[in-house]
């Protein structure tokens, strides 16, 4: 599906096709935000290829020991053992399963349910208690 293709779908139906393809926060974002979103995860396959083919150095988001979500660098993989070691910019590092990757970021800005998710808010906004 394309990007015009998926201009001419409605918002519910973006969100509907963004949550099954596990995109998160979608149900938050604008039209726009979902197309760009799909448009990327199609493009870049799904989650354990665009995990496979990110070149050292990109940025994750990902699933710290005590839940909270953080961002690194991907520093070392293993794709037979499906791991990653990453690097925070204060540099901690951490060895992660591919399962706790949340999202690979590959444009300028986080979509906004990870970011929010980053800054310790819940993917839609509100603030985690």
């Amino acid at each position: 599906m394309n990007r015009e293709e998926l201009g001419k779908k409605k918002v519910r139906e973006l969100m509907k096709l963004a949550t099954s393809l596990g995109i998160k926060g979608a149900w938050s974002m604008k039209k726009d935000d979902l197309i760009n979103q799909i448009s990327e995860l199609k493009s870049n396959g799904d989650k354990n290829d665009r995990i496979q083919n990110a070149p050292i150095g990109t940025i994750v988001a990902f699933k710290a020991p005590g839940g909270r979500i953080r961002s690194a660098k991907i520093k070392l993989r293993s794709t037979a053992n499906r791991r990653l070691l990453v690097c925070t910019e204060y540099d901690a590092e951490y060895n992660i399963s591919y399962d706790d990757v949340i999202w690979v970021k590959s444009g300028k800005r986080w979509p906004k349910g990870v970011y929010n998710l980053l800054k310790g808010r819940a993917a839609d906004g509100k603030q985690i208690s």
